[in-house]
C-alpha cells in the first residue's frame, strides 16, 4: 500500500493507502460498501518500532561550563534569584553560551529562546535553581517539550564552588535523562547529599538531586562574568489578582508562580567570543 503525507498535495487514487498526517497515521479504506479514512494503531505485516536514542553531542568544554555556573551564581549572590543560559554547539567551533534577556524570582525565570550564534547551533539550556535541589520542576518540564536539546539545572548554589546538578534531554517531547558524565567532567565532591534550602509543596513529589559537584574554577584564571550579562538579568515580583498571575513593581517577589516562559520570536544577538578555551 502507498503512503500519503498530508501535506496539502493530493492523495492517491489508490482505494487503500496510509495517510500519515500531523495527528497520526490513518488508513484509507474504499470497498463496495464504505469509503473511510479512520486512525491506526498497528499495521499487519510490519515489525514493531522501539523508542531508540542515542546522543551525539561531545562533553561541554570545561572553561564553558565553568562560565555558565559562575554566571548563576553570581546573579543569586548579586540579586537572589534564578537565571539561565543558552547552550550552542558547532562541530567546528565547539561549545559557547550566550544570556538572553530576562526576568526571575527565586523561584522562576522567563527567558527568550530565540537567540543564535552565526555557525552554531542551540542544542540547550542551563537555568538555575538557587538554593532549592538540582531537579526538572513541572514548569520546567512543560517549557522545555517543545525545544529539543538537552536541559541542565544547577541548585545548592549557597554551596558554592559546590553545587547539584541534574540533566535530562529531549526529543519531540520525550524526555531522557542525562547522567553528569555526559554533559562535562565534573567531580562528586560530597558522598553525603546536602541539605536543600526549603522547597514549595508542589515541588515535594520531584526526584531531589542533592549531590554536590565541584570543577575546577581556576582554569577561567583571571575572567570574571560581565557587568552586560548580569544586567540582562531583571529581578520580578508577582502577585495574584482576580484569579491571574500580575506583576507588581519593587523588588523581591511573592511566594507565588508566574506564567510559563515567553519565547518570543525577535533575535536578541549577543556577541560573545570565549576568551578562554
Amino acid at each position: 500500500m502507498k503512503v500519503h503525507l498530508n501535506d496539502g498535495s493530493p492523495p492517491p487514487s489508490d482505494a487503500n493507502y496510509f495517510v500519515v498526517a500531523g495527528n497520526g497515521t490513518f488508513v484509507h479504506k474504499q470497498t463496495g460498501w464504505v469509503e473511510a479514512t479512520v486512525p491506526v494503531k498497528n499495521i499487519d505485516g510490519l515489525l514493531p518500532q522501539t523508542t531508540e536514542v542515542r546522543l551525539l553531542l561531545p562533553r561541554m568544554a570545561s572553561t564553558v561550563f565553568a562560565k555558565a555556573v559562575l554566571f548563576l551564581h553570581t546573579v543569586y549572590k548579586k540579586k537572589g534569584i534564578e537565571s539561565a543560559v543558552l547552550l550552542h554547539y558547532s562541530a567546528k567551533q565547539g561549545w559557547d553560551i550566550t544570556v538572553p534577556k530576562q526576568e526571575a524570582t527565586s523561584a522562576h525565570v522567563d527567558y527568550i529562546l530565540s537567540e543564535r550564534l552565526p555557525g552554531y547551533q542551540c542544542v540547550g539550556t542551563m537555568h538555575s535553581h538557587c538554593t532549592m535541589s538540582a531537579f526538572h520542576s513541572g514548569t520546567d518540564i512543560g517549557d522545555e517539550a517543545s525545544h529539543d536539546g538537552i536541559h541542565i539545572t544547577i541548585g545548592l548554589l549557597d554551596h558554592f564552588p559546590k553545587f547539584g546538578m541534574d540533566g535530562e534531554f529531549v526529543v519531540n517531547g520525550n524526555r531522557f535523562p542525562l547522567a553528569y558524565e555526559h554533559i562535562v567532567r565534573v567531580r562528586q565532591e560530597d558522598e553525603t547529599p546536602a541539605k536543600a534550602g526549603q522547597v514549595s509543596p508542589q515541588y515535594l513529589s520531584m526526584p531531589q538531586h542533592n549531590t554536590l559537584y565541584t570543577i575546577p574554577f581556576g582554569i577561567l584564571r583571571d575572567w570574571i562574568v560581565p557587568d552586560e550579562w548580569v544586567r540582562r538579568v531583571k529581578k520580578k515580583r508577582w502577585a495574584v489578582f482576580t484569579g491571574a498571575f500580575e506583576p507588581l513593581g519593587g523588588h523581591g517577589y511573592v511566594d507565588v508562580f508566574p506564567p510559563h516562559r515567553r519565547h518570543s520570536a525577535s533575535s536578541l544577538a549577543l556577541d560573545f567570543k570565549e576568551d578562554i578555551r
